[in-house]
């Protein structure tokens, strides 16, 4: 568990009142919407480059070399910042669990929550992360296949 979820289950832990679960359940709210709207910004980056991630058929070997290094150089730092975003994202859907566990508990202790607060309203969007592991997923492919050509590529033209 993280250091954020820690902190906010030893929070719940020690409410005594509604209110205050509220209160917790609404700074979930706010931390989970900034981490969406962080991930879906990485997001429409990446889309804005997959379309160059296919490389048309080469014919100069010093077009097709440019090529690559211009879709590597330019497209996998997207890549990796948009891998560090879906190791955090699934870190904080880990976290919500333990939260939600806490919370669940805590709400049966005090019965006048029971019907105030919904539970699934803190749960991340799962459409959202499934498709952001498709697009990450398409994208190390493409990257993946333009390393090897290069690879192959270089490796023809130390042998030539």
């Amino acid at each position: 568990m993280s250091a954020w979820a820690d902190s906010i289950v030893k929070d719940i832990d020690s409410v005594r009142i509604c209110d205050d679960i509220k209160a917790i359940e609404a700074e979930i709210q706010k931390v989970l919407a900034a981490q969406e709207a962080a991930l879906e910004a990485m997001i429409k980056k990446l889309e804005a480059y997959l379309p160059i991630l296919s490389l048309p058929s080469p014919d100069p070997v010093s077009i097709l070399k440019w090529l690559k290094k211009l879709v590597v150089g330019t497209v996998e730092p997207y890549i990796d910042a948009f891998e560090s975003a879906m190791e955090r994202m699934e870190e904080i859907a880990a976290d919500v669990e333990e939260i939600t566990a806490a919370l669940t508990k805590k709400i049966s202790e005090i019965e006048a929550c029971a019907s105030s607060i919904s539970l699934n309203d803190i749960l991340p969007t799962s459409d959202m992360l499934s498709a952001a592991k498709s697009q990450l997923s398409s994208a190390q492919s493409g990257i993946s296949d333009i390393k090897t050509s290069i690879a192959a590529d270089e490796s023809e033209s130390t042998t030539s």
